[in-house]
């Protein structure tokens, strides 16, 4: 597993090297890019912090620029770095959030603000525990595969904690540099009844798509687009590696083969979040609605 340890603040200095990778700037996101310094990588959020990690992502170091805050840079850490350190082990980890239903795990794969941490949170806040927001680690297991438990905390938009904050009774609430509300830790620690610390088995993985329209739809996908709404959604430090991308390809192939994966189509619609829910707990245990 990544271990990392925080430096002594420090400006960031210019590369002599061109970053091999950048991810687009979105707004309200964190911007990495991305270079080599050897056998090592460097993270860098521009006027935030440089993280370096070695060749093997056993070990993170973390440079904060002067002046910012130890909640932001373990922001960065636990949703961006720590995600692509895993990749680097050969380890499946995606852009997606899961939750706990009849002690097993389902999972929602979507793109940036489809809805897949609200979701996580209408189900965390009525009795099933989510096991990771942002960062889903998948762990090949002797019986199949297993969702490994990740950070602690959910994050929504200011319009979804609006609209589920009167269930957030006994859940800790703080907001972020870039607006989200964070919750599931307060001063005493993690919420009780909120967050599942054990993995547990996969059940079935979800890919997220908003329709205009009112009706709940799950539809079940082919192996084939299985594979591809997966390569989409991975956390993958170094893309450039061939050995690399060749065991990624056949671990995400392995994975959509052995799982049940199924496209869910919702209504862009907070008041559709309980008819959502429940279609979603009544098809992991075979019924209909």
């Amino acid at each position: 597993m990544p271990t990392w340890q925080i430096e002594d603040p420090r400006e960031q200095l210019p590369q002599k090297e061109p970053a091999f990778n950048e991810w687009p700037q979105k707004g309200g996101t964190f911007h990495p890019v991305f270079y080599r310094l050897g056998e090592r990588f460097l993270i860098r959020f521009s006027g935030l912090a440089d993280f370096i990690v070695s060749g093997n992502a056993d070990k993170i170091n973390a440079t904060p620029v002067p002046g910012v805050s130890h909640e932001l840079l373990k922001e960065a850490y636990h949703n961006l770095v720590f995600p692509l350190a895993l990749s680097q082990q050969q380890r499946l980890v995606f852009h997606a959030s899961a939750v706990e239903i009849d002690h097993c795990a389902v999972v929602f794969i979507a793109n940036s603000g489809a809805g897949k941490s609200t979701l996580a949170t209408n189900f965390a806040t009525n009795g099933y525990r989510f096991l990771a927001d942002d960062c889903v680690w998948l762990h090949k297991h002797a019986t199949g595969f297993q969702v490994m438990p990740g950070h602690p905390s959910l994050r929504i938009w200011e319009d979804s904690f609006e609209t589920l904050k009167a269930s957030f009774t006994d859940i800790g609430a703080t907001k972020s540099y870039n607006g989200k509300w964070q919750l599931g830790l307060s001063q005493t620690g993690i919420s009780a009844g909120f967050h599942c610390a054990e993995p547990r088995p996969l059940k079935n993985i979800y890919f997220l798509k908003p329709t205009p329209d009112d009706e709940i739809q799950i539809k079940p996908l082919t192996t084939q687009q299985a594979v591809v709404g997966l390569l989409s959604h991975r956390f993958l430090l170094d893309f450039t590696s061939k050995a690399a991308l060749s065991t990624d390809i056949k671990d995400i192939s392995a994975l959509a083969s052995a799982s049940a994966c199924f496209q869910l189509c919702v209504p862009r619609t907070f008041d559709a979040l309980p008819d959502i829910r429940s279609r979603i707990i009544a098809h992991t245990q075979g019924k209909s609605l």
